[in-house]
């Protein structure tokens, strides 16, 4: 064996494991933020009298056929219920909870859920009038629509995950208050 070929067999021994090393160190950054996902909402009654709740519970799927990843609740991510009069005009927006400070971007990693193909994100929101929430635009004796929102803004930085970025919207779910 000569010397070039003794150079080029301890250079592949060198190179290869360093690349094997840097490829799963970097695996994570390669995908995460291309999805389908659809949103659904369900209540837990059709009629909630004056001063009391009803649950709503928003479930965001991944319908795609790639593993997808998505923000929890957070200042970036968040889960929205949205009620609407018979005017179709917007009464309240809820969210399970509150906006927080924002923070370095490779924070939200902590954050981050990866979905797989057919996985679920539950979120539980409680829906009243009670007008210490806010004010609230809530009759007696109307019907109200409510429609689950999950959005996502872009978080850029170094080390920031690539995850999933935009808007989904559930398709609507009806209650009246008595």
């Amino acid at each position: 064996m000569n010397k070039k070929q003794l150079a080029a067999i301890l250079m592949v021994s060198l190179v290869l494991p360093l690349a094997l090393v840097l490829g799963y160190a970097f695996y994570p950054y390669t995908w995460g933020e291309k999805g389908s996902l659809t949103l659904t909402i369900s209540l837990d009654r059709t009629e909630m009298p004056v001063k009391e709740y009803l649950n709503a519970t928003l479930v965001l799927k991944n319908s795609g056929s790639e593993k997808v990843r998505v923000l929890r609740c957070y200042s970036q991510g968040y889960f929205d219920v949205i009620l609407y009069d018979s005017q179709n005009k917007t009464v309240h927006c809820i969210r399970p909870m509150a906006s927080m400070a924002r923070v370095e971007p490779s924070y939200y990693n902590q954050y981050m859920v990866t979905l797989e193909p057919g996985a679920t994100m539950n979120a539980a929101v409680q829906v009243g009038n009670d007008t210490s929430w806010g004010n609230w635009d809530i009759q007696p004796n109307n019907t109200y629509k409510a429609v689950g929102e999950y959005y996502c803004y872009p978080v850029s930085g170094s080390m920031v995950l690539p995850h999933w970025a935009g808007t989904v919207l559930s398709g609507p779910e009806y209650f009246t208050v008595k």
